[in-house]
C-alpha cells in the first residue's frame, strides 16, 4: 500500500463513506425481523426448482471475489519474495534440526561413557572382592578359647600380666 493513498482526501472521503454504509446496513439488518411472514413463505412454496437453483447461483456469484490479474513486474517481485523467504525459512528449520541432533547425539555419547566406566569400575571392585575373599581364604583364624562372655583367654590374660606393672598384676590375680 502507498503512503500517498492515505493522505489522499478523496480516498479518505471514499472510506469513510463505505464505512457509515456498512454501519448503517448492519442497523438495518438487526431491525429486519427473522420469522419469515405469511406471504414470504407462500412466495417461497411457489418457486421451482429452477428458480432456487437460479437464485442460489446468483447469490454464489455476488460472494465472488474479483481477482485482478498482475503486472509482469509485481509478479516476478512476489516470486523472488516467496523464494527467498521459502529459502530462509529452509535453513532456519535445517539449522535447528542438525542443533537437535547434534545435542541429542553428544548426551547419547556421555551417556555411553558413563554406561562405559560404570561397568568397569563394577569389573574392578568384582575382582577386589575376590581377592580379598582369596586373602581371606589363605589367613587361618587363630584357636583362642574363651571362656564364659566378656572373661579373657588365658593367652591373653598373660600376655596382658606381663606387659603391666607389678602392681596391676597382683590386682587381676586377686
Amino acid at each position: 500500500m502507498r503512503l500517498g493513498l492515505l493522505q489522499d482526501p478523496a480516498v479518505i472521503d471514499r472510506q469513510i463513506a463505505k464505512e457509515v454504509a456498512e454501519a448503517e446496513a448492519r442497523r438495518k439488518r438487526a431491525q429486519a425481523p427473522t420469522v419469515k411472514t405469511e406471504a414470504e413463505t407462500k412466495a417461497e412454496e411457489a418457486l421451482t426448482a429452477k428458480d432456487r437453483e437460479a437464485i442460489t447461483a446468483k447469490a454464489k456469484a455476488a460472494h465472488k471475489p474479483r481477482i485482478r490479474p498482475l503486472t509482469e513486474a509485481k509478479a516476478i517481485e512476489t516470486g523472488a519474495n516467496f523464494i527467498s523467504e521459502t529459502f530462509l525459512f529452509a535453513v532456519g528449520i535445517s539449522v535447528i534440526i542438525f542443533e537437535q541432533w547434534r545435542s541429542r547425539r553428544k548426551e547419547k555419547n556421555r551417556h555411553e561413557d558413563v554406561t562405559d566406566k560404570l561397568e568397569m569400575l563394577e569389573t574392578k571392585l568384582s575382582a577386589l572382592e575376590a581377592e580379598l575373599a582369596a586373602e581371606k581364604g589363605k589367613q587361618t583364624p587363630e584357636p583362642s578359647i574363651k571362656t564364659e562372655g566378656s572373661k579373657t583367654t588365658k593367652d591373653q590374660d598373660s600376655k596382658a600380666s606381663s606387659n603391666a606393672s607389678p602392681k596391676e598384676s597382683s590386682e587381676r590375680q586377686k
